[in-house]
């Protein structure tokens, strides 16, 4: 083979090669409009709180607005929603973490780059979305240089505002847990002395009229005469022989009263003119049907 044959391979062989090289950067490296990049981070571990356990995140747009939230909760406790919180990063700094983007190639970093020996520590994650598509990088306690150069630069920007979120949603959380806690529902006598206990009730609902119809709480009150309304504890066998024992010298002459104590707290007193034989005991009347089914509800909220 002649020399310039030779050479004319070897120049074609170079070419081929720069191509390929070349398009493995190049490909898919227009970022998305809008949000371009997420953080995501999770702990993880034996030692975690039951409010720690979700996963915080952080969308980047390219006008510099920063959406965090979180979610994906072990148990989201609170009533509210979770909340959001937004900062807002400077064009440099959005053009800093774009300029970070291309210098570790995170369009090609590997899916996987945690430590895998470990059960305890943080999952972190970078979500980078492109024209077309998204590409996911992280892992437990990732040590990847690349990545942690941008993951670190990103969470620096937003350290102050991420702290104060975890704090709120740590704060929202233990006061729901605690709330939560203290639910209960109890029947004392007259010297708070506890006739029932909390796991002596098994349900609260609302009975009417002289037979004690169960009431159905979606239902309207279309009486034409006046009927009593009544809030109505299902006790548990155990609670109603406390009861009934209670109760057994009690009539009209000897009526005896009794406090309804609800999340620690006193809620009102009932009184009992006969002795209790049935598990029913009715604890609240009233003439407003939707009285009674609002006090009902609020009783059953805390005994469960």
């Amino acid at each position: 083979m002649s020399i310039k044959k030779r050479a004319f391979y070897f120049f074609c062989a170079c070419c081929l090669l720069f191509s390929l090289v070349g398009c493995g950067k190049k490909e898919d490296t227009t970022l998305a409009d809008g949000m371009f990049l997420m953080l995501s981070s999770t702990v993880k571990g034996e030692a975690v709180e039951t409010y720690e356990m979700y996963t915080l995140h952080a969308e980047i747009s390219d006008n510099g607005n920063v959406r965090i939230y979180a979610d994906d909760f072990n148990r989201w406790v609170p009533s509210d929603p979770c909340p959001e919180e937004t900062v807002q990063l400077s064009a440099d700094t959005i053009q800093q973490i774009k300029d970070i983007i291309d210098d570790i190639d995170l369009y090609h970093m590997r899916r996987n780059i945690g430590s895998r020996d470990l059960k305890d520590g943080e999952y972190k994650e970078l979500t980078l979305y492109t024209a077309s598509g998204e590409h996911v990088s992280g892992g437990l306690n990732p040590s990847n240089r690349e990545f942690l150069k941008l993951y670190d630069y990103v969470e620096d920007q937003i350290r102050e505002v991420e702290y104060r979120y975890r704090t709120k949603i740590a704060e929202m959380q233990k006061k729901a847990i605690s709330m939560e806690q203290n639910k209960n529902v109890y029947i004392t006598d007259s010297q708070e002395e506890t006739i029932v206990a909390q796991d002596e009730i098994n349900d609260v609902y609302v009975t009417c009229g002289a037979q004690h119809t169960r009431y159905e709480e979606t239902a309207t009150a279309d009486a034409e005469e006046p009927v009593n309304y009544y809030v109505t504890f299902l006790l548990a066998d155990a609670g109603a022989e406390a009861l009934r024992a209670d109760t057994k010298s009690c009539n009209e002459d000897n009526a005896m009263y009794y406090k309804v104590y609800q999340d620690n707290a006193y809620a009102f007193t009932f009184c009992v003119q006969e002795p209790v034989m049935t598990t029913e005991i009715y604890v609240y009347e009233t003439m407003d049907a939707e009285e009674a089914v609002a006090k009902a509800k609020e009783l059953r909220d805390s005994l469960y």
